[in-house]
């Protein structure tokens, strides 16, 4: 004789087997607000996985259901930082990414908690050379860009043929007046033949 509880359990996850086939998910928050017991009952699960019988888990398994919401999230923010690395050979996405905001936050709050990242999301993220200062490696990005130029042309650039790279030189003339641009990038843009007149 099935018991009470079972009966409750079958009900939701019947409840939740449409939800699959119609999402194609089944990471339901507690919130859910067209089905709160269903979002409640789903949270549910992960806390009493070990109580759980193995058909239970058998079946939430057969709908690819999400018993660590956080990892999954990451493994799929991984993926798109994959795929955003593919298409345009550096992980430096924007903050304010305009096609995924909540991507371009993620991959900005790895760079705030990499000291407790575990090993081995830390070697996921060195394997596609993860951008650990995205401010550095524009300042970098810009410094290669000016030092093409020079070469090329034997002067400074103007702001009428690159506006952005004038205006970037012009911002490293301003932090080195507030002493705010370190020795190591005064050398390099001097070695270039940019000069810093102190105030």
């Amino acid at each position: 004789m099935v018991s009470k509880l079972e009966k409750k359990w079958t009900t939701r996850f019947k409840q939740l087997k449409r939800f699959y086939e119609k999402n194609n998910h089944t990471n339901i928050s507690a919130r859910y607000k067209k089905n709160k017991s269903l979002g409640t009952w789903v949270v549910r699960q992960r806390v009493i996985k070990n109580t759980l019988s193995d058909e239970q888990i058998d079946a939430l398994n057969s709908i690819n259901f999400v018993w660590n919401p956080r990892e999954d999230s990451w493994e799929n923010n991984y993926a798109k930082l994959v795929e955003y690395k593919d298409r345009n050979d550096h992980t430096n996405v924007p903050v304010n990414y305009s096609e995924d905001l909540i991507f371009g936050r993620w991959v900005q709050k790895q760079r705030r908690i990499k000291n407790s990242l575990s090993q081995e999301k830390l070697n996921q993220l060195e394997q596609i050379d993860f951008i650990w200062d995205g401010n550095e490696y524009v300042w970098e990005n810009n410094y290669i860009v000016l030092k093409t130029f020079i070469q090329t042309n034997k002067r400074m650039p103007n702001y009428k043929e690159n506006l952005k790279l004038y205006n970037w030189m012009n911002q490293q003339k301003i932090k080195f007046n507030n002493l705010r641009l370190d020795n190591e990038k005064v050398d390099k843009l001097e070695k270039i033949g940019m000069t810093f007149k102190k105030k």
